[in-house]
């Protein structure tokens, strides 16, 4: 990991912004949601697998667009991850609109667990695996993601 170019205080991973959108469009169609599945870093969609959860989903993602970056699994170790990296924490209401190609990560917490959905956010829309649609891009503002995110890191400066 990085420090960020305009603010040193915090960190930024190097995201290859093509790799990212390549990823995404593969899973599109081809992988659905399952609770606790979590496919494999370097895995195919569609062939090696079929079927995740948001965190593992996210993992999978950020593995092939960081090259290399290695998230924990499950949406509680990749929240403190994100804390214990020194992402910069952030308002999702006041950030997640716009519209300044940075990659950003979001947590909801469930009763009992201290995160219970990871979704990544870049440009306005929302990038996730959740039940009933398996690997989807939506609008931030979602009533469900809105209403219930409690937290939002910056993962990179602006992708090229």
């Amino acid at each position: 990991m990085n420090k960020s170019a305009t603010d040193p205080r915090f960190s930024v991973l190097p995201v290859v912004k093509h790799r990212f959108f390549d990823a995404f469009n593969a899973c599109v169609g081809k992988v659905q949601y399952r609770l606790g599945s979590k496919p494999c870093i370097g895995s195919s969609p569609g062939y090696d697998f079929r079927k995740s959860d948001c965190s593992g989903f996210v993992r999978w993602i950020m593995s092939d667009a960081c090259l290399g970056v290695n998230m924990p699994l499950g949406s509680f170790l990749q929240g403190k991850w994100c804390y214990e990296s020194e992402f910069k924490e952030v308002k999702y209401a006041e950030v997640a609109k716009l519209k300044d190609n940075r990659l950003r990560i979001a947590f909801i917490k469930q009763e009992g667990v201290k995160y219970g959905h990871v979704w990544l956010v870049l440009n306005g829309l929302a990038y996730q695996c959740c039940s009933g649609k398996g690997v989807s891009s939506t609008l931030w503002n979602s009533d469900y993601l809105l209403k219930n995110v409690d937290f939002c890191y910056v993962l990179t400066d602006p992708l090229r």
